[in-house]
């Protein structure tokens, strides 16, 4: 979604939570900090998403746009350069990928702006926690980049190459790393899964 949309409202934490339940959902070990993002899309993502389309489209055909999420029916379309830049595991390309899942999941009811209700907004803009734009950049930097693996590194730069992601993103991480353990999130897995099939 290149626009912001008004979507249910949602912690960082619970957005978190969501995230490492479908890393947990998708099968991907606790211990990878590198999950390959074509292949979460292409390969994991159907296997329990059966509906789910990806597509790859020339750059010229996507103007400005990166990729977008579309849900009638469920589609993520990616310009082809970041696709490419993905599969060779640019830091940006792979969250945009993320981003884009974040999109795909958590919201199937975004409304436009002019739907949002008025205690959402301030000055004509989301408030964060309801902004389907925000959400997806929680849930794709917790996909790409765990608070259990966050917290082993003090040094923004050793976790964007332990990572392959920016270097922004580690640094936005490290600042976050809190004392807590992460949920277990088997439970959790399952539900999102059943949840969104609804």
């Amino acid at each position: 979604m290149s626009e912001d949309h008004y979507v249910p409202p949602a912690s960082r934490a619970d957005l978190e939570a969501k995230a490492y339940a479908w890393r947990d959902a998708l099968g991907i070990d606790a211990h990878c900090a590198v999950p390959d993002m074509p292949s979460v899309l292409e390969i994991l993502l159907p296997r329990r998403l059966p509906v789910i389309a990806i597509h790859i489209v020339g750059d010229q055909q996507m103007g400005d746009v990166e990729a977008i999420t579309t849900f009638n029916p469920p589609a993520i379309t990616l310009r082809e350069s970041v696709y490419l830049a993905a599969a060779r595991f640019d830091g940006r390309a792979r969250m945009t990928l993320a981003h884009e899942l974040g999109h795909l999941v958590l919201h199937k009811s975004a409304a436009p702006l002019h739907r949002a209700p008025a205690q959402y907004l301030n000055a004509d803009k989301l408030k964060p926690f309801a902004s389907a734009e925000y959400q997806a950049n929680v849930f794709g930097a917790a996909f790409l980049v765990p608070e259990w693996i966050a917290c082993e590194f003090q040094d923004a730069e050793a976790l964007a190459r332990h990572c392959c992601v920016s270097r922004k993103l580690a640094e936005i991480k490290i600042s976050q790393v809190k004392v807590r353990q992460p949920t277990n999130s088997d439970v959790v897995a399952a539900r999102l899964v059943s949840d969104w099939n609804k």
